[in-house]
């Protein structure tokens, strides 16, 4: 089997879900499986989603370009380490606003009518927001960054309109996003 026939055959996933939520670990355990080539860093929702080969060129490309570009363009990202027994190319991203979910269900929608759909949740708000706090403020993203032995468990207190105005925005992303199952 040749490798553009067995590229075919890939199953595509995205793990997606709010920055907080558990979408690092969640990706991470999916990748070390052996027959799973995966984008280890983040995947951005914009351009990408929104405009596919567009994020690159001037926008001019045939309809066929546009039409395979979002696809051709996350396997060939998603690929880097697949080999022949490679079964599954996926990427992780984080949808930051509703804006964003709205941009990515419509493109995996219209552009990836095949891909699997991970959907990550986390219930607890109030830790979402603190972790999130707490990494813009120490600059410590995951427990495995440089510095992370050095940050210490700090207590933050909840400003509550900013925590209420974070909450509903979240609330509505999840609502969004949700409609991709």
């Amino acid at each position: 089997m040749s490798l553009s026939s067995a590229a075919k055959e890939r199953v595509r996933y995205l793990v997606i879900g709010l920055p907080r939520s558990g979408t690092t670990v969640i990706h991470t355990g999916v990748m070390g499986h052996p027959n799973v080539s995966a984008l280890t860093d983040e995947m951005l929702v914009l351009p990408f989603f929104a405009k596919g080969l567009a994020s690159f060129t001037y926008g001019k490309e045939y309809p066929q370009e546009r039409e395979h570009g979002h696809r051709a363009l996350f396997d060939a990202m998603t690929s880097i380490f697949a080999n022949e027994h490679t079964v599954a190319l996926g990427a992780k991203c984080c949808a930051q606003t509703v804006g964003q979910a709205e941009v990515l269900v419509k493109s995996l929608r219209e552009h990836f009518p095949g891909m699997k759909v991970v959907l990550n949740v986390r219930n607890d708000l109030v830790a979402q927001y603190g972790s999130l706090l707490s990494a813009r403020f120490n600059g410590v993203w995951h427990s495995w960054n440089k510095g992370a032995q050095e940050v210490k468990n700090r207590r933050w207190r909840l400003y509550g309109p900013l925590f209420d105005r974070y909450a509903l925005r979240s609330l509505e992303t999840m609502r969004v996003l949700r409609r991709l199952h």
